[in-house]
């Protein structure tokens, strides 16, 4: 939804603190970094979400813009990141604008992965001590979907299904 700023105006006399953000219509654009434990830019990928579902990302594809790449060092450095880091921008016109950033692995880390971003191996070597250089080699245009295995029946046979698990039913079923 929409909401214009004049419908976001306090009434008067409200002295609430309100923030307001920009809505920014552009193009979302994602780049995954990953730093080792001085904070030192390791590997870097960006890629681009297609389809998502609740926030999660479920199709992406890798694409080999130097801006984002840039963009992506330069703010792993001022941040000196620790780990790995999702970071969430909007491509409007050509301008980018930083939406947010996570330090953690990122729903759609598996095509940064896929594409030859391994963080995991990195961690490993950081925490080793060993000091590898910075990698952007990830590769253009891999893809990555996440789906859905939905299953069922009848609802007499739930339990049976969930029987192994530490899920439990209500009796009541």
């Amino acid at each position: 939804m929409i909401v214009e700023p004049k419908d976001l105006l306090p009434a008067e006399g409200d002295t609430t603190e309100y923030i307001y953000q920009e809505r920014i219509a552009g193009t979302e654009v994602n780049v995954e970094l990953c730093g080792d434990l001085s904070g030192r830019v390791m590997s870097v990928s960006a890629w681009r979400k297609l389809i998502s579902r609740n926030g999660e990302t479920q199709l992406a594809v890798t694409t080999r813009r130097q801006d984002l790449i840039d963009k992506a060092i330069e703010l792993g450095e001022k941040a000196r990141i620790v780990g790995p880091c999702d970071v969430d921008i909007m491509d409007l016109n050509g301008e980018l604008y930083l939406i947010e950033f996570n330090m953690r692995f990122g729903g759609g880390y598996p095509v940064s992965h896929l594409a030859g971003a391994n963080f995991l191996e990195l961690l490993v070597k950081a925490q080793r001590g060993e000091c590898p250089p910075l990698h952007t080699g990830f590769q253009d245009e891999i893809f990555m979907m996440k789906s859905l295995h939905p299953f069922g029946g009848p609802i007499s046979q739930a339990a049976d299904l969930f029987r192994a698990s530490p899920f439990q039913l209500s009796e009541s079923l």
